[in-house]
């Protein structure tokens, strides 16, 4: 009779264990979505101020040390150099923004020129990746 409960009480354990580890790798505790293109993005339209002269050639995500980061490459179409705004909104979060390019002296102000493309990065401080996200972009 006393191996029986001792079995009886093992296999609970065990069991017991087993749940709960399931339920950690279900749960997904300390995971983080991959990186992915395009689907979290909504490009914002002329109508919200995009500029006809910029061209958005790429939109990454991606988490990195658990905040939710976008890359976006941007190519000036113009036959003249330019100078944008770049804003990224997340809906009812955070949002972020800066130059295409930046000016990394004082002094002279730096401008595309016709034709080139660059690709930056920006730190949303958002803990998970969102279900849209809001771009604009502005000539300077």
């Amino acid at each position: 009779m006393n191996r029986s409960k001792l079995g009886y009480l093992l296999s609970g354990i065990v069991l017991v264990v087993a749940l709960g580890v399931g339920l950690m790798l279900v749960s997904g505790c300390a995971t983080a979505p991959p990186a992915g293109e395009g689907p979290v993005a909504t490009i914002k339209g002329k109508a919200a101020g995009y500029s006809p002269t910029a061209e958005i050639t790429s939109l990454k995500y991606l988490m990195k040390e658990s905040k939710f980061h976008v890359k976006v490459g941007l190519k000036n179409i113009s036959d003249k150099p330019k100078r944008f705004n770049l804003t990224i909104a997340i809906p009812k979060g955070p949002s972020a923004g800066g130059f295409y390019p930046i000016q990394k002296k004082k002094g002279k102000i730096p401008y595309m020129k016709p034709g080139e493309e660059l690709v930056r990065e920006f730190r949303m401080y958002y803990d998970k990746a969102p279900a849209s996200v809001i771009i604009k972009v502005d000539e300077v």
